[in-house]
């Protein structure tokens, strides 16, 4: 009994001094998963903007003037795709190092049968956190490959007038785009979160 318990206080005391290690350890597995993820499909790439640029010789001034509206709206939303994944990224950074600084106390409570489950949730969400930038660059790596394979649907009516309205599903498909990344990234967490609780 007094060896069980010695050889118990060993292992937690060993744990408790070499927490930050241990949650070092789990950081570097799931950077081995992204340097996998980059080796194998790049760091993603930028789009072929003559390839998706529009050009209209139409003078239909309300058709232009939508035209204009909606590209306005898809810089809009770009740019806060833009920001939200700065700062995504930015937060999962400091959540990390924060998690890490505070590990001894929930490890410490892994000694008891009563707190142990707090300690095996503090490793599941820790090891989330760090899914969660395994998903990030996933999404960004694939949204540029997404946005390639855009097309315009046109009204094929052989006006000028298709012209505007390739230009405007384009730029729709654009916005819907953008607008499912800013959602992509902001739960980014929860669906890591889904990934860890199933293990």
């Amino acid at each position: 009994s007094v060896v069980f318990l010695l050889v118990f206080f060993a292992v937690f005391l060993f744990l408790i001094q070499n927490s930050f290690d241990l949650m070092a350890s789990i950081y570097e597995v799931c950077g081995l998963a992204i340097d996998r993820v980059e080796a194998l499909f790049g760091a993603g790439g930028a789009l072929d903007l003559p390839e998706v640029s529009v050009v209209t010789t139409d003078d239909d001034i309300p058709s232009l003037i939508a035209m204009l509206v909606v590209s306005l709206i898809s810089w809009v939303v770009v740019l806060g795709a833009y920001i939200v994944a700065l700062v995504v990224c930015w937060a999962r950074a400091i959540q990390l190092y924060i998690m890490a600084a505070f590990s001894p106390i929930p490890l410490s409570l892994m000694a008891l049968d009563d707190t142990r489950q707090i300690g095996i949730g503090y490793l599941k969400n820790f090891t989330a956190v760090c899914l969660a930038g395994l998903i990030i660059l996933i999404l960004l790596i694939a949204f540029p490959l997404i946005l390639g394979g855009l097309t315009g649907a046109s009204t094929s009516t052989g006006t000028p007038i298709d012209g505007i309205a390739t230009g405007l599903t384009y730029a729709l498909q654009y916005l819907a785009m953008c607008v499912l990344l800013i959602l992509s990234l902001v739960k980014s967490g929860a669906w890591a979160r889904d990934i860890v609780s199933g293990i």
